[in-house]
């Protein structure tokens, strides 16, 4: 593990968090499009599951700017990874991305830190549209306004966790992501932030999301689906609303015919 006292010293006002496991080439896309941001005021902290493919070489080189904290060695599984880290976070917004996410442009940060200026204090999480990329194609998902988001969920709001910039306070008041859960435990500590302090949409989209990752993988579709029902269920809300349900149909149909 490493820890840069300096950088810690300061109080960043983004910590970025990022899983990895045997993806140094996304990766490395990934860590680019943060360090070329033309906002500073950012750490970054890696929490690596014991890589074999040069992922730990890459991020223990010194070659990462900001990076204020990594570790390489087993863990378990993505929100065991991530809990790590926010246990040395020192920023006041943190900002989940999976290694094979990445940054819209090098004014991604700079936007975002000026938007949230001029918020309340009191709103928990900040989110935004967001491109998602299915490896060929790349697509604008626009999300509505916070309270049409509720109305159309039937409440718990489905925020993707690349788009949710967390106020850090609130984040830790949480509890962190929950061992329950394999596939989304981001989507039950969102809806444990939401709870206690709401959420803004801001105007823009600063990341792209590549939409081939763990939870999309047709072996994973049924405990999605499961666990989004066990989550929504637990927070008070109706288990599976009509546009959750439809978003999952089109899940399987394009996983079972994906020439159609």
């Amino acid at each position: 593990m490493r820890q840069n006292e300096t950088l810690k010293m300061q109080e960043p006002f983004f910590s970025i968090i990022i899983a990895a496991y045997n993806v140094k080439k996304d990766l490395e896309i990934c860590v680019n499009s943060i360090q070329c941001q033309s906002f500073s005021n950012y750490e970054l902290l890696i929490s690596d599951g014991g890589s074999n493919d040069g992922t730990f070489e890459y991020i223990s080189s010194g070659s990462i700017k900001n990076l204020s904290w990594y570790k390489s060695s087993p863990d378990n599984g993505i929100y065991d990874a991530l809990n790590n880290a926010i246990d040395h976070v020192a920023g006041r917004w943190v900002l989940v991305l999976g290694a094979d996410d990445r940054l819209v442009d090098s004014d991604s940060l700079l936007s975002v830190n000026a938007k949230i200026n001029t918020l309340s204090q009191n709103v928990g999480i900040v989110y935004s549209d967001l491109y998602i990329s299915s490896g060929k194609d790349l697509v604008l998902k626009r999300y509505p306004k916070f309270d049409e988001f509720e109305r159309r969920y039937k409440g718990g709001a489905f925020i993707h966790h690349q788009t949710a910039f967390i106020k850090i306070e609130f984040l830790i008041n949480a509890g962190k992501f929950s061992s329950k859960y394999n596939v989304h435990a981001d989507y039950d500590l969102m809806l444990k932030v939401i709870n206690k302090a709401g959420a803004s949409k801001i105007d823009g989209a600063f990341v792209v999301f590549n939409s081939k990752g763990f939870s999309s993988k047709l072996s994973n579709l049924w405990k999605s689906f499961y666990e989004i029902y066990c989550i929504r269920q637990s927070h008070g809300y109706f288990p599976m609303p009509a546009r959750l349900l439809s978003t999952y149909c089109a899940l399987l149909t394009r996983r079972l015919f994906p020439f159609f």
